[in-house]
């Protein structure tokens, strides 16, 4: 049996080196600067617990009033680091 969830890959299940320059590359656009980042929360259900992954990608090109606040997106940016969480 094949469920349409095994077809489905998460960009949070991505190497980094891949999903990051992307969602740069499409901030990059000046439609996008009223967004101050993307981030991707991505959840993992187990009988145990419930794990959750963050990929976060600050957009350089953000209008000043969108811009999240440095230590925001230094929390969020190291949480890209850290794997999984519970």
């Amino acid at each position: 049996m094949v469920t349409g969830y095994l077809l489905f890959l998460s960009p949070s299940e991505l190497p980094r080196d891949i999903v990051e320059p992307q969602i740069s590359h499409a901030l990059s656009d000046q439609n996008f600067s009223r967004i101050g980042g993307i981030m991707i929360f991505d959840t993992h259900y187990s009988s145990k617990c419930i794990e959750y992954q963050i990929v976060f990608v600050e957009n350089p090109n953000a209008e000043p009033l969108c811009v999240i606040p440095g230590d925001v997106a230094k929390g969020l940016s190291a949480a890209n680091q850290n794997g999984f969480w519970r």
